[in-house]
């Protein structure tokens, strides 16, 4: 085909090519009039071609352009150049409805034989231009955003980041933009299971929120709650993820602040190192403060804590050129307690961050005085005879220990005395008339005993003198004034007592100071034993007791290495639903000699003795397999606790003597127990708490008994691993006739019970004391006494598990 044809040809397809393309053309001539308008033009301007054919084009220009776009055409056919012409520009036109629609407009121009023509061609961009506004608007909000936001590709590296981010963190966008989102994270080895945590939660490409810690352009670290938001095209396919942060930083401050204070309050810490360790944790958190600490005591404020850079010598008025800001501490019962003072300086701002510390710390300080002030009551209750308020064997012991550790003791007189046939009286007349006795007693010796002598009650009847500086003459004068204290009948309900005393007295330097209170104890049990109403000091008639009992301490080494020693079973029953709890090994001892010995005697000898390591040994040994036998038996026995003596646990291979029962005779741990005393405890070192740990390993349960009669801490019973508290039958015996016992039995439950032990009530007789245990708020508690069952030979124990079943209580 010839070009001239071809040329021909284009000629023809050209305009029904214009008629027929979707984007808007129009023809203009040399006078400006519309010589062609095509469909898409009269879609676009809602013009149809017949009312703009012919017509000046200005019709379809918004008024705004009108004007001058005549002036530009003009110039620009008269040979100027024009900077519109070959370029593509965005226009807002105007319908003939008036509706504005955006338009991408380009003009060309066309010479046809000298004439010159104009053909515009536009296309309706308002959908387009309408999302780059929304656009727009949309990054305009996310940069203004208080929220940082990252922009991540499909392989987690940074895209962008907002204004926020960089705000807060200090980091430019080009040094973080292009590398990896984890490189955000500190290297440090105590975040790598965090940063390996959120490498593997991005790798899932999944919506999930997670806490993380970000670096910051001045090497501090902050946290940021992180919520990462996949982004998908039409298809689903990952494009993107969105990683929006929340600065929590100041919130997990304030987490760890409270946890850091509840630990303190937990801890073995005094009440003064607590309110320091409170004042410099608030210091630490609030920069350019110095905080302090001050309670009431009555109506004197006192210091409490202060920090070493505190100064707490300026008072509770702040510290001179300091801003100074107070907070009460008050009680729930808003009872004024005590103060927190913040002082800062010129350039630290009390902010909302400042004073939700304060608020925080307040509270927590007021927990901790209320703490103080429950051990204390405690403590008090714990070291004081329930019935008398005097001191109880614990106070004395301590007493003693003061006094020898603390001054120079040149002599010292003990005196152990107690009322003669005062069980007759306690049997003929009932507790209350007893408890009567024994605290008008207490308050004639109280009136006439000089300042400086301490009375204790250390056991029932039986009371513990103590005077200083105090030689044989000014001895013999006071028992003889204890002698007449007691001559005065007393009348109690109607009823006339004469009371009489038996006085055992042990004189130091004569006796050594471990021989001074069983000295002047065996004195008043001689006396006792031979009549009473007189007193005696320590002598070669006690001695000869003495020597006696060295004779029955050989027979009960026999026994052991005999055998003739047995164990007998006291249920415990658990008080809410009267199921079995399980039973106390009781060691008894029949000797051909001397008879049905009592357990505190021959134990007492034994540790004397050092025989106690093999009769804890043979305990233990003789419980195992006696439970072994049950269970072969088919007899369901939950656990038997067995007691130890505290120099039993100084044997330092006692855990693996007990593992190797457990092991020999095919017992979990968890069915046996062992017991040992409160007071006990206090000869605990690291050796043996570490002994008792390894025990406890084995799931061998540890239990506190007679608990409330020593003088450990709560502090102390904090760091043992104990699994089962014992109220000492002495409580159970006074706490339905004294409002102080019944409220130390509940405060001892309620410990244990907060800090998961099992508790368990000695001597329950009757059911008057089974419902007041339970009435007091303890039906979680163990009940173990007479009541349930005496103590079983080990053979009557499968019957009295039958019979019990069948006529449960």
């Amino acid at each position: 085909m010839k070009p001239v044809k071809i040329i021909k040809d284009a000629g023809h397809i050209l305009f029904p090519a214009l008629e027929q393309t979707i984007i808007a053309v129009v023809l203009v001539d040399e006078k400006n009039r519309i010589v062609f308008f095509n469909p898409a033009a009269e879609k676009l301007w809602q013009f149809s071609r017949e009312e703009v054919v012919g017509q000046d084009m200005k019709i379809l220009l918004p008024p705004s352009l009108q004007y001058n776009h005549k002036v530009w055409i003009q110039r620009h056919r008269e040979g100027a150049e024009s900077r519109v012409v070959g370029m593509n520009r965005e226009l807002q036109l105007e319908r003939s409805d008036g509706k504005k629609v955006w338009a991408v407009f380009s003009l060309s121009k066309v010479d046809v034989n000298g004439r010159i023509y104009y053909m515009a061609m536009a296309r309706d961009v308002s959908d387009e231009v309408a999302a780059r506004e929304q656009n727009r608007l949309l990054l305009l909000a996310v940069n203004h955003t208080v929220h940082p936001i990252i922009v991540l590709d499909i392989q987690h590296h940074i895209l962008q980041v907002n204004k926020a981010f960089t705000t807060l963190t200090g980091l430019s966008v080009p040094d973080i933009v292009g590398k990896k989102a984890m490189a955000l994270l500190p290297v440090q080895k105590k975040y790598k299971n965090i940063s390996d945590r959120f490498t593997r939660l991005l790798k899932q490409n999944d919506w999930f929120q997670e806490d993380i810690p970000v670096s910051c352009a001045d090497g501090a670290v902050m946290w940021f709650s992180a919520q990462i938001d996949p982004v998908s095209d039409g298809d689903g396919k990952l494009r993107n993820q969105v990683l929006a942060l929340t600065d929590i930083t100041r919130e997990r401050e304030i987490r760890e602040y409270e946890k850091d204070i509840l630990a303190i309050l937990i801890s073995s810490l005094s009440m003064m190192e607590t309110g320091d360790a409170i004042c410099r944790r608030i210091e630490s958190l609030i920069h350019g403060c110095t905080a302090l600490l001050y309670f009431y005591s009555g109506e004197q404020l006192l210091l409490w804590g202060e920090s070493s850079s505190s100064g707490g010598h300026n008072g509770p008025q702040g510290i001179q050129g300091k801003k100074r800001k107070t907070w009460t501490l008050r009680s729930y019962n808003n009872q004024l307690m005590g103060k927190l003072v913040l002082n800062f300086s010129d350039d630290t701002q009390a902010d909302l961050y400042t004073a939700r510390i304060a608020d925080i710390s307040a509270h927590l300080c007021v927990l901790a005085l209320e703490q103080e002030e429950k051990r204390q009551q405690i403590e008090r209750l714990i070291q004081t005879d329930a019935l008398t308020g005097l001191p109880n064997r614990s106070s004395l012991n301590h007493y003693i220990d003061r006094l020898f550790e603390s001054t120079s003791v040149s002599q010292l007189s003990t005196f152990s005395f107690c009322i003669d046939n005062f069980s007759e009286i306690n049997d003929s007349m009932g507790y209350a008339v007893a408890d009567q006795l024994l605290l008008l007693m207490v308050i004639r010796l109280q009136s006439v005993l000089e300042p400086g002598y301490f009375l204790s009650r250390t056991e029932g009847i039986q009371f513990i003198l103590v005077v200083p500086e105090c030689d044989i003459i000014l001895s013999s004068k006071i028992a003889q004034d204890l002698e007449k204290i007691a001559e005065k009948p007393v009348v109690l309900g109607g009823n006339t007592f004469s009371i009489t005393f038996s006085i055992g007295i042990s004189h130091y330097p004569e006796c050594s100071r471990d021989e001074l209170l069983s000295g002047a104890k065996m004195a008043m049990e001689h006396v006792r034993a031979t009549g009473g109403n007189r007193w005696q000091f320590f002598n070669h008639e006690t001695d000869r007791m003495v020597r006696e009992r060295i004779l029955m301490k050989r027979a009960l080494k026999e026994a052991i290495e005999g055998n003739e020693l047995r164990l007998e079973y006291q249920p415990q029953i658990c008080a809410d639903d009267n199921t079995v709890y399980g039973f106390e090994a009781l060691a008894r001892w029949h000797s051909p000699s001397y008879g049905e010995v009592p357990p505190y005697k021959f134990i007492t000898m034994a540790e004397e003795t050092g025989d106690i390591k093999a009769l804890g040994e043979w305990v233990i040994r003789e419980a195992c397999r006696q439970m072994a036998e049950w269970k072969l038996s088919g007899v369901r026995i939950h656990s038997v606790s067995v007691n130890l003596s505290a120099l039993n646990f100084r044997c330092p291979y006692l855990p693996s003597v007990i593992a190797g029962l457990l092991k020999e005779y095919h017992l979990p741990g968890n069915m046996l127990t062992i017991e040992i005393t409160e007071s006990a405890m206090l000869e605990f070192d690291s050796g043996i708490l570490k002994r008792i740990q390894e025990i406890r390993d084995l799931d061998v349960g540890l239990s506190i008994d007679d608990f409330g009669t020593g003088y450990s801490s709560l502090s102390r019973l904090t760091g043992l691993p104990v699994t089962e508290l014992k109220i000492d039958k002495s409580f159970i015996d006074r706490f339905q006739y004294d409002e102080k016992v019944a409220v130390l039995v509940k405060a001892i439950t309620g410990i244990g019970r907060s800090m998961g032990m099992s508790v368990v009530a000695e001597g329950v007789e009757t059911k008057d004391q089974l419902e007041l245990l339970k009435k007091i708020g303890t039906s979680e508690i163990v009940i173990q006494g007479y009541y349930f069952s005496r103590p079983l030979p080990a053979d009557m124990v499968p019957d009295w598990l039958t019979l019990y079943a069948e006529n449960e209580f």
